[in-house]
């Protein structure tokens, strides 16, 4: 299947390429993987969880 993509779409795909200006590098879509830890969970919640884990794995 996407073979045949490929074989309809090719064209259509490579001029909307070509009419982006400023067409490099650094002109793509970024996503941004970088996650802080303290934005996980509050205090509270990592105290609940940690006080879980010790009761339920002691020896972990």
């Amino acid at each position: 299947k996407f073979n045949l993509h490929l074989m309809l779409n090719a064209d259509r795909e490579f001029l909307a390429q070509k009419s982006a200006p400023h067409r490099d590098f650094y002109n793509v879509r970024k996503v941004d993987t970088h996650v802080h830890h303290s934005a996980c969970m509050n205090q509270k919640h990592l105290l609940r969880f940690i006080k879980s884990k010790l009761k339920k794995e002691p020896d972990e």
